[in-house]
């Protein structure tokens, strides 16, 4: 069966389930002037399961696969809820239960690798983009409106190239927003760059539009909080001292080397989706998990014990003689 005949019975699904899920789905409007170059369409949904509502976003020139992919993401959350699991690292739903476990350990590896350069103060390799490409158009538009966009190669190997993009938004006309990041692991660069490109690049359209739910938190204020989460760590990358800080880590291109596993053992599993009173449902949900690699912690938990095993302790990274929190969200 094609990609496209698999969306469309994932669709139908939806479409049946859409009073059982309270489905709500809405084109959004880009915020950035050049947005010919950019998706098409950008769709946003909503579902509610058991009393509690999550969401998706995708962008795509097809309607059909932003709409849709939209609305996968938003039942992968639900999923995740109603598994009752710890992290929801290395998740994944999808059509194919091939493609569904190798979105599942490529997510874990991407984690894995942004947490090891984080928290080592390492860099990653600045590149240059193709003059022809979205991603180099985009960012000569950006820098017109204040904004440096720079992407960078996290790790590479024959197999797989993992981009870091990386957002500096220090000096822009509508407001500082620190920065914001964006990941992306394929077979090859084009591909890797594009996937890190759309992840950073709705966050920067996100902080143009007016509606935009974040402020900045600066590190004492982060510290101090009673409850942490995503949210919270993306207010973190807001703030212009520790963005400063963070930038410089990440763009010196030093030769600073950060440990990582050679042969990560990986365990991970596929199954159905199953859901109480949404029978048949036509995805495959997919949980990767490894001992080897880091499996980030949404927290202000000053001990970090989730980096405990990985990296050598003296050599984790400190911001006002703290653990630098990282900015993942």
């Amino acid at each position: 069966m094609s990609k496209k005949a698999d969306l469309k019975r994932v669709n139908l699904w939806f479409l049946q389930n859409t009073k059982k899920l309270n489905l709500h789905s809405f084109k959004r409007e880009w915020s950035l002037p050049f947005k010919e170059i950019l998706p098409t369409f950008y769709t946003c949904s909503f579902l509610t399961y058991n009393q509690k509502t999550s969401f998706g976003i995708y962008t795509s020139n097809d309607q059909l696969t932003s709409l849709t992919v939209s609305l996968i993401e938003a039942l992968e959350r639900i999923v995740f809820v109603e598994k009752k699991l710890k992290n929801s690292n290395g998740c994944a739903v999808h059509t194919d239960p091939g493609l569904c476990e190798e979105n599942a350990i490529s997510e874990l590896k991407e984690r894995d690798l942004y947490m090891r350069i984080h928290f080592s103060g390492a860099s990653i390799k600045i590149f240059d983009l193709k003059p022809d490409s979205v991603e180099y158009f985009a960012t000569t538009e950006l820098a017109k409106l204040g904004v440096e966009l720079r992407f960078g190669i996290m790790d590479s190997s024959e197999d797989e190239v993992a981009v870091m993009a990386i957002a500096d938004g220090r000096n822009s006309c509508k407001g500082s927003f620190g920065v914001f990041l964006g990941f992306g692991v394929a077979k090859d660069l084009t591909q890797a760059t594009t996937k890190a490109f759309n992840e950073c690049i709705r966050f920067i359209d996100g902080f143009f539009s007016n509606d935009f739910p974040y402020a900045p938190l600066s590190f004492d204020q982060f510290s101090k909080l009673d409850k942490v989460g995503v949210d919270e760590h993306i207010s973190l990358s807001m703030d212009s001292q520790y963005s400063t800080f963070l930038l410089d880590k990440y763009t010196s291109n030093k030769q600073l080397k950060f440990p990582a596993p050679k042969n990560p053992e990986i365990k991970s599993y596929v199954e159905k989706v199953e859901l109480q009173g949404l029978p048949n449902c036509p995805l495959y949900f997919s949980k990767a998990q490894s001992k080897d690699l880091i499996s980030p912690i949404f927290s202000n938990d000053p001990s970090h014990s989730f980096l405990n095993g990985h990296l050598p302790e003296k050599s984790i990274l400190k911001y006002n003689n703290k653990t630098a929190f990282h900015i993942l969200g």
